[in-house]
């Protein structure tokens, strides 16, 4: 049995579309509500930090750089879902899904982010990409750096 890796992304820096209507830049999040936060001002005590996350901010920026001529420039993912049913179905840090809501289509990557602090082996990552290849998913590396890297895997007998 054989292993099929190959790189398909890269990081670019999103452009700003300061014309209303750029809809391709449409990107939103949907996470777990975070723990009730202090609101004064007459606010309810129970309302949550709304913000996505430093992850998901960076995952909604990427765009394709090397791949199919078609795809080159657009959006990695519009929707970003980062929550604790995310976790347990996939054990991965987001999933990731070209529409802007998560009903409107099947994911199309699960992400990890993956720094210094917390390396990755060899195996791993061949188990991380097993577990998308079996959810008909691509894997998608990146740093808190900035750096991504989509990866497919292949079984081969």
């Amino acid at each position: 049995m054989g292993a099929l890796l190959s790189s398909l992304l890269f990081p670019r820096k999103r452009c700003r579309d300061n014309g209303g209507g750029g809809g391709e830049d449409i990107a939103t999040v949907s996470r777990e509500p975070r723990s009730p936060r202090a609101c004064g001002g007459g606010a309810p005590a129970n309302m949550v930090d709304p913000s996505p996350s430093l992850l998901a901010k960076h995952l909604c920026r990427l765009r394709y750089r090397c791949t199919s001529s078609e795809k080159v420039g657009s959006l990695v993912c519009r929707h970003v879902a980062e929550d604790a049913t995310t976790r347990q179905t996939y054990g991965c840090h987001a999933h990731l899904y070209e529409t802007v809501t998560a009903e409107e289509s099947h994911g199309v990557a699960l992400a990890w982010c993956v720094d210094e602090a917390d390396p990755i082996s060899a195996l791993s990552l061949l188990s991380l990409c097993r577990v998308a290849n079996s959810c008909r998913k691509t894997t998608l590396l990146t740093s808190p750096l900035g750096d991504a890297l989509i990866l497919t895997y292949t079984a081969t007998l």
